[in-house]
């Protein structure tokens, strides 16, 4: 143990500012006995201000104990409000030129030491670790911070070659597997055993480079891929494909499909073929949510999937209700002869297929059915199911669909960050710097997987940076750079604070503003932003009246982009106001319009004092 370790577990900042500045650097990532790091001691007394002196000097997130605890784990289970805690050592990885944001020369740096601790190596190490210790919300807040994003972009931008090449292995797979069952099943001849040996050597192919990427996987990481769902459907139609392949190799069962017989003792395979194509094409569906463009629409349809199997689980118990209720009224006819039959033709109801003329025709014979009972039990269901449930189902489903987008954003940022870890690990693994592999290919994978820690954007020239940020995250880069430049100045900085977190409009938690007065905002502005802030207020005012020209609802109107100031005045005013419901819609809208006015017009004021042209 050193003094470095000593002074962390004391939580003396001073003392560690002290040695660090005296040359004890090379210390900061240095084990005791038990495999900890001073930032783990630091964390474990929950000193804030010791780990941000640590950091600075080159700390690793990611370094991890004897007992495999990172240094993450500890900050997400010992420091009160981690989240907060992380978002700000990650803000204070951007840093402005001190140039006016006006300005054509305003530059900002973007430094990833934070992320990437030993530079060109192990870039992802503590990105995966901050996976592995956040739970599912915090996963949520701090992987959309600005910069983790941009350098999950960043990174994507230099890997992606390897993600093309699994997609396009995972695309022969689809397609092989789909031609083979279709070659196999709809052959009636042996003019076409070519084509069926192909696909199935090319299927055989495919599926197993999969199977051998999906083994790497999980040795590499497999506290992580083995607790994933996705992992055990890719594993399950793995084997099956196997099957089929090899069972194809051996022949067992393919010379009754190209003899034109019944395959009456081969049916197994159709089995097999129909959930190893379902998996395979569910598989390639998931493997896209990963793209950055539109991949988070996959994924929002796994939220969405979400939702309704939790409503079907709530209110299965009516559906077997009116199952064994059908069951036992229409025994008699061919749709409902067994409880199968019948539970799945009530769910077959559910959605609007009800064939009431087949079941209570007009030249009924049968007269054991209760025809009373059942057509007042079928009315039932036709109420209560197909009505009520269904679009009880729909309005759970997508209530809201903001809330859906975000965590569907949320949901591709880990998807990607999970494949960057995994092929940083393939890539830099040792056999491939053995001499089994050639040079040339060492050096083409470490060029890949490697980036600089350095990175400076300057927003003037925006078209350099279009094809990996967004305008929307270089925005948000702007406005963390601009509060960390006031925040270092020792100005007051809630109401840029509070205008930046509504910018960024991406991460919900339903949580509101404190309300601020006019006199503070116009006070807590420095003068160079004070040209900023007229020009967004005049936006906002626009914005407005654009709503109300083409006559939007309140709620569509409070997200167009209103400052924050407005909005937290809004959200008081919504949470207290006593008027009644029958008040005209335009009155509020009004009346926030004049106080953004109100404000606008003492900015105005405040930069006339000052000669500040507007």
């Amino acid at each position: 143990m050193t003094v470095l370790h000593e002074a962390a577990r004391a939580d003396s900042a001073a003392v560690v500012e002290l040695l660090l500045n005296q040359g004890a650097g090379h210390l900061v990532n240095a084990k005791d006995k038990t495999g900890c790091t001073p930032l783990h001691k630091a964390a474990y007394v929950g000193s804030r201000h010791c780990l941000t002196k640590l950091l600075k000097h080159g700390g690793d997130l990611a370094a991890q104990s004897s007992t495999n605890v990172s240094v993450m784990d500890v900050i997400f289970s010992h420091i009160p409000r981690p989240l907060h805690f992380l978002t700000d050592i990650l803000n204070g990885s951007v840093i402005p030129n001190g140039a006016s944001v006006n300005d054509r020369s305003f530059k900002v740096t973007l430094d990833f030491s934070l992320l990437c601790p030993h530079g060109p190596e192990q870039q992802m190490a503590v990105v995966s670790a901050l996976m592995s210790g956040a739970s599912d919300f915090q996963q949520m807040r701090i992987l959309q911070h600005p910069l983790l994003e941009t350098f999950l972009r960043f990174k994507w931008h230099r890997l992606r070659m390897i993600f093309g090449m699994l997609a396009v292995v995972h695309a022969c797979f689809v397609a092989s597997l789909s031609t083979y069952c279709l070659l196999l099943v709809y052959n009636n001849n042996n003019s076409s055993l070519i084509e069926v040996v192909v696909s199935r050597r090319v299927l055989l192919a495919s599926v197993l480079v999969l199977f051998i990427h999906l083994l790497v996987q999980i040795l590499l990481l497999p506290r992580h891929y083995l607790l994933q769902y996705e992992t055990w459907v890719n594993l399950v139609c793995i084997l099956l494909s196997l099957t089929i392949a090899l069972g194809g190799e051996m022949g067992d069962y393919m010379m009754p499909f190209l003899r034109d017989r019944e395959p009456t003792e081969s049916t197994w395979v159709l089995h097999v073929m129909s959930f190893a194509v379902l998996l395979a094409w569910t598989e390639l569906m998931l493997l896209i949510g990963r793209f950055p463009t539109c991949g988070y629409y996959a994924l929002m349809f796994y939220q969405v999937l979400q939702n309704v199997v939790k409503v079907l689980l709530t209110f299965g118990g009516l559906v077997m209700g009116f199952a064994f209720s059908f069951c036992v009224q229409f025994h008699e006819s061919g749709q409902f002869k067994n409880l199968w039959w019948s539970i799945v033709k009530t769910v077959v109801m559910m959605m609007g297929e009800f064939e009431y003329g087949e079941l209570f025709p007009e030249d009924d014979k049968m007269q054991l059915r209760l025809k009373g009972t059942s057509r007042i039990i079928f009315l039932a269901f036709v109420v209560l199911s197909s009505i009520v449930l269904m679009n009880l189902m729909v309005g759970l489903a997508v209530n809201d669909i903001q809330d859906l987008r975000t965590k569907g954003h949320v949901q591709r940022l880990l998807k990607q960050a999970e494949f960057l870890a995994h092929c940083e690990k393939l890539s830099s693994h040792h056999i491939l710097s053995s001499a089994l592999f050639p040079g040339w290919l060492h050096k083409i994978l470490y060029d890949r997987r490697s980036m600089e820690t350095l990175f400076v954007i300057q927003p003037s020239e925006i078209s350099t940076y279009r094809k990996d940020l967004s305008f929307m995250l270089l925005e948000s880069l702007i406005g963390v750079a601009i509060h960390n430049e006031q925040k270092s100045a020792g100005r007051n900085t809630e109401y840029s604070k509070d205008y930046h977190r509504y910018r960024q409009n991406k991460i919900s938690d339903g949580g509101e503003y404190g309300r601020m007065s006019d006199q503070e905002a116009v006070a807590s502005v420095d003068h160079s932003s004070i040209i900023m802030m007229l020009h967004q207020l005049q936006l906002d005012i626009a914005d407005i009246r654009q709503a109300l020209h083409v006559d939007q609802d309140m709620e569509t109107v409070m997200t167009t982009g209103m400052a924050v100031g407005n909005h937290s005045v809004m959200m008081s005013e919504r949470r207290h106001s006593s008027q009644p419901v029958g008040v005209s819609r335009w009155a509020r809208p009004l009346a926030e319009i004049q106080e953004a006015q109100g404000i606008l017009r003492r900015l105005r004021r405040k930069s006339n004092k000052h000669n500040i042209v507007v």
